[in-house]
């Protein structure tokens, strides 16, 4: 076997490990199940429960995820040996628990375990659960909601039909407002389609009107700067645009 081939196997089989216990998690006994050879065995001495063949071990999971207010399994990785088309190894096992008739704890364990390589990937041939340390003292922690059960999918805010009909109107009547405003600010007339430049013309109206040295000043000052490009026959005013939209967004 080569370097490469033993390195694929131990990743495949340690993510066999994970799949088993996020289907334990999850409630997918059928997942779970598939996970073992058709003649796997599950034993779990403590309980005591030896589950033989797919069909026993969903079964079994069944009865004993009706049992549960809640459970959580977290799954550490252990060693694993290779054998070429089998493989023995033991995963590190941390629970906490509580059953609907009161019964709860924390308990720290390992499973030892059998592989067999099959057309399929890498199964268990056979999971024995040991008992380290459990300790049975009441928790203090609660679920938040029936186990395995995954959180309620939150509308995106972006979604609009996901929202009340009053935010709905108000964001229709903004749009229109919106609309309204940018229109009347793209439609203001450019003075340089008269022949007067933007420049001169606000000058002319800031001019003084009690002498002609000023207004000869502000001529020169205007001869001096470059001549405007051509513009648009409407000039958009895009400052008041974007100062409008954000007033309506945060009114």
């Amino acid at each position: 076997m080569s370097d490469f081939q033993a390195i694929a196997d131990r990743v495949e089989i340690e993510a066999l490990g994970g799949e088993f216990t996020d289907a334990a998690m999850m409630h997918d006994r059928a997942r779970l199940a598939s996970l073992f050879t058709p003649d796997g065995v599950l034993r779990m001495p403590n309980i005591p429960v030896e589950l033989v063949g797919r069909e026993e071990i969903r079964a079994g999971g069944e009865r004993l995820q009706s049992q549960w207010d809640f459970f959580v399994q977290t799954t550490h990785p252990g060693t694993i040996q290779l054998d070429g088309d089998t493989a023995t190894g033991r995963a590190y096992i941390q629970e906490l628990a509580r059953a609907r008739d009161g019964r709860q704890g924390l308990n720290y364990a390992i499973y030892h375990d059998r592989y067999q390589r099959t057309p399929d990937g890498w199964k268990f041939t056979e999971r024995l659960y040991e008992v380290r340390h459990l300790d049975t003292s009441p928790l203090t922690g609660s679920a938040p909601r029936p186990a395995g059960r995954p959180p309620t999918r939150r509308p995106f805010r972006s979604d609009m039909t996901q929202l009340t009909p009053r935010l709905v109107l108000e964001g229709k009547r903004a749009s229109g407002h919106l609309k309204a405003r940018t229109l009347a600010l793209t439609q203001t007339p450019n003075p340089a389609i008269n022949g007067e430049s933007p420049r001169r013309s606000t000058l002319s109206a800031r001019q003084p009107t009690h002498g002609r040295d000023a207004s000869r000043r502000a001529e020169r000052r205007v001869r001096a700067r470059p001549k405007p490009r051509r513009q648009s026959r409407y000039v958009i005013r895009l400052p008041a645009i974007l100062a409008e939209l954000c007033r309506i967004v945060h009114r």
